[in-house]
Protein backbone atom coordinates (compact mmCIF):
# COMPACT_ATOMS: atom_id res chain seq x y z
CA UNK A 1 0.00 0.00 0.00
CA UNK A 2 1.66 3.47 -0.92
CA UNK A 3 0.75 5.93 1.00
CA UNK A 4 1.48 9.70 0.69
CA UNK A 5 3.89 11.50 3.10
CA UNK A 6 1.15 13.84 4.19
CA UNK A 7 -1.18 10.82 4.86
CA UNK A 8 1.65 9.23 7.22
CA UNK A 9 2.37 12.47 8.43
CA UNK A 10 -1.01 12.83 9.56
CA UNK A 11 -1.35 9.86 11.17
CA UNK A 12 1.86 10.36 13.10
CA UNK A 13 0.54 13.56 14.46
CA UNK A 14 -2.57 12.08 15.45
CA UNK A 15 -1.40 9.10 17.41
CA UNK A 16 1.10 11.66 19.15
CA UNK A 17 -1.65 13.97 20.03
CA UNK A 18 -3.72 10.50 21.22
CA UNK A 19 -0.40 9.64 23.34
CA UNK A 20 -0.33 12.57 24.80
CA UNK A 21 -3.69 12.85 25.61
CA UNK A 22 -3.89 9.36 26.90
CA UNK A 23 -0.44 10.53 28.90
CA UNK A 24 -2.37 13.75 30.37
CA UNK A 25 -5.47 11.33 31.91
CA UNK A 26 -2.35 8.74 32.98
CA UNK A 27 -1.41 11.74 35.02
CA UNK A 28 -4.60 13.15 36.20
CA UNK A 29 -5.34 9.71 37.38
CA UNK A 30 -1.75 9.45 38.99
CA UNK A 31 -1.91 12.79 40.56
CA UNK A 32 -5.66 12.47 42.04
CA UNK A 33 -4.89 8.95 43.38
CA UNK A 34 -1.58 10.44 45.14
CA UNK A 35 -3.73 12.86 46.71
CA UNK A 36 -6.13 10.47 47.65
CA UNK A 37 -3.00 8.47 49.49
CA UNK A 38 -1.77 11.47 50.78
CA UNK A 39 -5.03 11.96 52.25
CA UNK A 40 -4.91 8.83 53.77
CA UNK A 41 -1.80 8.68 55.20
CA UNK A 42 -2.92 12.26 57.34
CA UNK A 43 -5.50 10.64 58.83
CA UNK A 44 -3.09 7.78 59.83
CA UNK A 45 -1.00 10.06 60.98
CA UNK A 46 -3.84 12.08 63.05
CA UNK A 47 -5.45 8.90 64.34
CA UNK A 48 -1.70 7.90 65.30
CA UNK A 49 -1.12 10.80 66.89
CA UNK A 50 -4.66 11.18 69.11
CA UNK A 51 -4.07 7.40 70.14
CA UNK A 52 -0.54 8.60 71.16
CA UNK A 53 -2.13 11.49 72.91
CA UNK A 54 -4.60 9.55 74.82
CA UNK A 55 -1.71 6.86 75.65
CA UNK A 56 0.02 9.47 77.19
CA UNK A 57 -2.36 11.36 79.16
CA UNK A 58 -3.72 7.69 80.73
CA UNK A 59 0.01 7.14 81.86
CA UNK A 60 0.94 10.65 83.46
CA UNK A 61 -2.70 10.28 85.06
CA UNK A 62 -1.86 6.98 86.36
CA UNK A 63 1.24 7.46 87.60
CA UNK A 64 0.72 10.09 89.77
CA UNK A 65 -2.05 8.35 91.39
CA UNK A 66 0.23 5.88 91.84
CA UNK A 67 3.01 7.76 93.42
CA UNK A 68 0.60 9.79 95.47
CA UNK A 69 0.57 8.87 99.13
CA UNK A 70 -2.72 9.98 99.54
CA UNK A 71 -4.56 7.38 98.08
CA UNK A 72 -3.99 3.06 97.25
CA UNK A 73 -4.28 3.39 93.12
CA UNK A 74 -3.36 -0.25 93.01
CA UNK A 75 -6.87 -1.27 92.22
CA UNK A 76 -7.72 1.54 89.70
CA UNK A 77 -7.53 1.32 86.30
CA UNK A 78 -7.41 4.24 83.90
CA UNK A 79 -8.66 4.63 80.15
CA UNK A 80 -8.74 7.57 78.49
CA UNK A 81 -11.42 7.37 75.73
CA UNK A 82 -11.18 8.77 72.31
CA UNK A 83 -13.87 11.73 72.90
CA UNK A 84 -11.94 13.60 75.72
CA UNK A 85 -13.09 11.50 78.56
CA UNK A 86 -10.59 9.51 81.26
CA UNK A 87 -12.34 7.21 83.23
CA UNK A 88 -11.24 5.81 86.70
CA UNK A 89 -12.77 2.15 87.27
CA UNK A 90 -11.72 -0.07 90.32
CA UNK A 91 -11.97 0.31 93.66
CA UNK A 92 -11.12 1.83 96.30
CA UNK A 93 -11.21 2.00 100.56
CA UNK A 94 -13.04 5.24 101.44
CA UNK A 95 -15.00 7.89 99.66
CA UNK A 96 -12.54 10.19 100.66
CA UNK A 97 -10.56 7.87 98.12
CA UNK A 98 -12.72 8.50 95.48
CA UNK A 99 -13.13 12.27 95.71
CA UNK A 100 -9.13 12.23 96.02
CA UNK A 101 -8.29 10.27 92.83
CA UNK A 102 -10.41 12.08 91.06
CA UNK A 103 -9.19 15.51 92.07
CA UNK A 104 -5.40 14.33 91.12
CA UNK A 105 -6.69 12.96 87.55
CA UNK A 106 -8.19 16.38 87.10
CA UNK A 107 -5.07 18.29 88.09
CA UNK A 108 -3.26 15.81 85.50
CA UNK A 109 -5.68 15.48 82.51
CA UNK A 110 -6.60 19.43 82.86
CA UNK A 111 -9.67 20.79 81.23
CA UNK A 112 -9.26 19.28 77.81
CA UNK A 113 -10.49 15.99 79.52
CA UNK A 114 -13.69 15.15 81.38
CA UNK A 115 -12.73 13.06 84.14
CA UNK A 116 -15.69 9.64 84.67
CA UNK A 117 -15.05 8.52 88.09
CA UNK A 118 -16.69 5.18 88.06
CA UNK A 119 -14.68 4.06 91.31
CA UNK A 120 -16.34 2.12 93.84
CA UNK A 121 -15.54 1.79 97.63
CA UNK A 122 -14.89 -2.02 98.82
CA UNK A 123 -12.82 -2.97 101.71
CA UNK A 124 -9.18 -4.13 99.96
CA UNK A 125 -8.64 -8.23 100.19
CA UNK A 126 -6.51 -9.78 103.02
Amino acid sequence: MNVEPEVRTFEAIAMIIVGIALTGCARDEVAANTDKAGDEIGKVAESVGDTASRVANTTKVKSALTSSNKIDASRIDVDTLEDGSVYLRGFVVSDEDVQTAERIAKDIAGDAYTIENRLEVKPKPK
